[in-house]
């Protein structure tokens, strides 16, 4: 079974990439222009002390820690005051969304002023809405396999289309084989589609800049602790 490289624009849509803390990434490859493209790039983050390479390969507006319910209103007061395009990102530990923020943005979605790019980084992250595209990096173990596999078969039907249409594990298997060999990952998407459709992606294209760009920019982020804002309680 062949399949194409992924190639849509993730601009304004729902994205999951489904990786280990020490493995996750934005998909920048697919949000053209990068952060020139964004009025406001917002890091949603949880109570882990250890820096992740996410922030430092971001030119994130603001990075937050919110605790409690005050910390998610001040997150949707900097989203209503922004309009333009706006990144937000929920980190491997960000803490669960409560319901009164999820219907926040989907409003701010109906409205339409906004352009609102959505990114959930974690295995089992909990995303309240269908994705419109799940990245996975390269699959080469079988509980890694499994976990996808099992993931790809909860998603649902969608305007014209029915759910995921579960390969043969057979199949499966020799698609992750051939990915996997040529350092590819996997990526399900119905987004210029008639259903859901797995194609390759290469995560060393969405990195940003090189090895030493990104260390000096995260090793600047812990230094200053720009914009860092930190939740209401210790």
């Amino acid at each position: 079974m062949d399949l194409e490289g992924f190639g849509a624009s993730l601009l304004g849509r729902v994205v999951l990439v489904s990786a280990e803390a020490g493995d996750a990434w934005i998909p920048y490859e697919f949000l053209p222009g990068l952060s020139s493209s964004f009025s406001c790039s917002i890091l949603i983050v949880g109570g882990s002390p250890i820096v992740r390479p996410v922030l430092a390969e971001g030119e994130w507006t603001f990075v937050v820690r919110p605790a409690t319910a005050k910390d998610w209103s001040c997150v949707a007061t900097i989203l209503r005051g922004m309009g333009g395009s706006v990144l937000l990102v929920f980190d491997v530990d960000a803490p669960v969304l409560p319901e009164s923020f999820v219907t926040f943005m989907d409003g701010v979605v109906a409205e339409g002023r906004t352009t609102l790019t959505r990114v959930w980084l974690g295995v089992g992250a909990r995303v309240p809405a269908i994705p419109d595209a799940v990245f996975f990096p390269r699959l080469a173990t079988g509980a890694q396999r499994q976990a996808a596999y099992e993931l790809l078969k909860r998603l649902p039907g969608r305007r014209e289309h029915g759910p995921w249409t579960a390969l043969a594990l057979e199949d499966w298997n020799s698609i992750l084989d051939a990915t996997t060999t040529s350092g590819y990952g996997i990526v399900v998407s119905d987004l210029e589609e008639s259903r859901w459709v797995l194609f390759w992606h290469n995560r060393g294209d969405s990195m940003i800049g090189t090895k030493k760009v990104r260390f000096e920019t995260g090793l600047s982020w812990i230094q200053t602790g720009t914009r860092l804002l930190e939740g209401a309680s210790p």
